[in-house]
């Protein structure tokens, strides 16, 4: 996988450089707007990858995915406001779905990478590499 850059615009403000995509990720509090904050985008990841998940189960069942929408609220620690707490999606196909292919969904929903990867807590490290060129690695988490 190719790397992931994020390169300071002004003040609070970052361009978020994947392949070919400019996405731009800031702290609305600072003055700027210029797009999420890294926590609405990590809900945003969430959802976008249930909802990759809900449509092509959905296909695959011949039940209509047009107009499929997912929804997704996230909530702070109360006791640390840089953690979030909790993740709520909600998967809102256009057509009644019945008991057995609500459960069938749901299930679908749990091979969302994103999901299962959050659940993992995966290893996270950096490496702080300045100037001179010379790597310095610390663990994150």
């Amino acid at each position: 996988m190719e790397e992931i850059t994020v390169r300071h615009q002004d003040q609070d403000t970052f361009a978020i450089l994947i392949r070919d995509h400019l996405l731009w990720v800031d702290q609305p509090h600072a003055g700027g707007d210029a797009g999420p904050t890294p926590l609405e985008l990590l809900t945003a990841s969430l959802a976008a990858c249930a909802a990759h998940f809900a449509r092509r189960h959905l296909k695959e069942h011949g039940i209509p995915d047009a107009g499929l929408e997912v929804g997704g609220r996230f909530t702070l620690a109360t006791a640390d406001a840089q953690r979030v707490a909790a993740i709520v999606l909600d998967v809102r196909p256009q057509w009644a779905l019945s008991p057995t292919q609500r459960e069938e969904l749901h299930e679908a929903l749990e091979n969302c990478p994103v999901l299962t990867s959050l659940r993992a807590s995966p290893r996270i490290s950096a490496t702080i590499t300045c100037p001179d060129g010379k790597p310095r690695s610390a663990a994150v988490a």
